[in-house]
């Protein structure tokens, strides 16, 4: 660890400390501040009041200082700079994947999300083998560190964004038959229509449901070995339906509008 990163480290755990044993000291008084009932005439509370405002002083400008530190020195925590955060991300993304050996990215991805949605009890600094939460300090801190959690969010939910589409598509590739198959398919959504800026409408999941009990088209579109299951976890991985696998749509009405468009894509109209 760079020196200066653990010299504000250690001023801030004694800063906490100071803090923990004035408590121990004044415990009563200690009552009197968490629940607002100040006595301000009294000069030894006026003076521990001071004492622990002048702590909380040299605590948040030591927070500071190790944000603005941590983007010179590349060190990583919760809450420093998103451009640090970045460059931290596959480190300490593949360290998770080795200790959760099930695990996915996407499963880090999304917890880093839920951690800075709600990032309480996760604003945790470890000096000299304790933990300590920062979280009471942040609406006193830079505004730059309040603003770098927003962009780490962004960034979260552009990976997440991009590891689903990369999931959809190793998806697609294993249920169609090939680009061909997959063509076919888009283009039936298309000419049917299926309107999937609303895919919940009216009729939309009798046409997915036409496509596969339509033999013709299953047989063109899908690899002989995908079951029904699978085609709906893809749409619903896809479009974000919400379709079971004992479908009560019976799709038939759409067969023969089906049987037609595959007799003028044979014909060299797709």
């Amino acid at each position: 660890m760079n020196k200066q990163i653990e010299d504000i480290l250690n001023r801030i755990y004694s800063s906490f400390e100071k803090k923990k044993e004035l408590r121990l000291s004044n415990d009563d008084w200690f009552f009197g501040f968490e629940t607002n009932l100040y006595d301000y005439e009294n000069e030894s509370v006026l003076k521990l009041y001071n004492k622990l405002q002048e702590i909380d002083k040299s605590i948040v400008e030591d927070i500071n200082s190790l944000y603005y530190k941590s983007e010179k020195f590349n060190f990583y925590f919760f809450d420093c700079p998103s451009i640090v955060y970045e460059k931290c991300f596959n480190v300490r993304c593949n360290m998770f994947l080795k200790k959760y050996n099930e695990a996915r990215e996407i499963d880090f991805i999304e917890i880093e999300i839920n951690k800075h949605s709600s990032p309480s009890e996760y604003r945790i600094l470890e000096c000299n083998g304790e933990k300590l939460n920062y979280d009471k300090y942040i609406r006193k801190l830079d505004l730059n560190i309040q603003k770098s959690a927003r962009n780490k969010l962004l960034f979260l939910n552009s990976l997440l964004d991009n590891t689903v589409d990369e999931r959809t598509a190793l998806v697609s590739l294993n249920i169609f038959k090939g680009k061909q198959g997959k063509l076919v398919f888009d283009k039936l959504l298309e000419d049917l229509p299926i309107t999937l800026n609303e895919i919940d409408a009216r009729g939309n999941q009798a046409k997915f449901i036409s496509i596969w009990k339509n033999a013709t088209s299953r047989a063109l579109i899908f690899k002989p070995s995908i079951m029904f299951k699978d085609y709906i976890g893809y749409l619903n991985d896809t479009y974000g339906t919400n379709y079971a696998t004992r479908s009560t749509s019976s799709g038939v009405k759409h067969e023969q509008s089906i049987d037609a468009l595959l007799k003028g894509y044979q014909a060299g109209e797709i």
